[in-house]
């Protein structure tokens, strides 16, 4: 009876073979496929979004001045001569016609000043994930090795651990981040956009 308890007591102070190569090592083999594609993601998203980025700073700087001068037309059609006495039934007229030039030609100025900033963050995004994604795989790596031979000393290795989940949670920010940040590049780059900017205006 001795023998047995004693080899129980054994066996709860060593790893257990299972749970450190199976969880330790699929983790890493999971992580390590992202690690890698991480250290190349800044310099693809440079190669597939600069030129772009700068064709639709371009294209919204040239929708935003046609919008506005649309407008000043319009205002200059609906505002009464200052040459000739103030009527005030001259200028009750419907704002619909206004309202349009307005809108898109704000979302154009928005975006334009927007989108060269998006593109410097969505950069610096890549270049902190490419940081956090190493740091992760190599903590998954201390954390098994860890377990493995410094089991006894608990608060090491969950400390270890813990770290490695919080890299985690970074990480999936960062991944977030840097998709919210390409879905609205997209988006002005469709803007930009002569054939989309004439059917979402008609649309509107």
């Amino acid at each position: 009876m001795t023998l047995h308890l004693d080899a129980v007591t054994v066996a709860a102070q060593l790893p257990d073979p299972a749970w450190g190569f199976g969880f330790g090592g699929a983790v890493f083999i999971l992580s390590a496929p992202a690690t890698w594609a991480s250290l190349h993601l800044r310099g693809k998203t440079h190669l597939r979004l600069r030129k772009p980025v700068d064709i639709a700073f371009a294209g919204l700087t040239e929708r935003a001045v046609e919008k506005l001068q649309d407008l000043q037309a319009r205002l200059n059609a609906v505002l009464p001569d200052s040459s000739q006495p103030f009527n005030p039934g001259d200028v009750v007229v419907d704002p619909s016609s206004l309202q349009k030039p307005v809108k898109h030609g704000i979302r154009a100025l928005k975006e334009r000043n927007a989108i060269h900033r998006q593109f410097r963050w969505i950069l610096r995004v890549c270049s902190i994930l490419k940081t956090v994604a190493i740091a992760f795989t190599s903590l998954v790596l201390v954390s098994t090795a860890l377990y493995f031979f410094a089991f006894t000393s608990t608060w090491l290795w969950q400390a270890s651990c813990w770290i490695s989940a919080a890299m985690f949670a970074i990480a999936v920010i960062l991944v977030s981040s840097y998709a919210v940040l390409d879905a609205r590049i997209q988006q002005s780059i469709e803007h930009a956009d002569p054939i989309e900017t004439h059917s979402g205006d008609d649309a509107a």
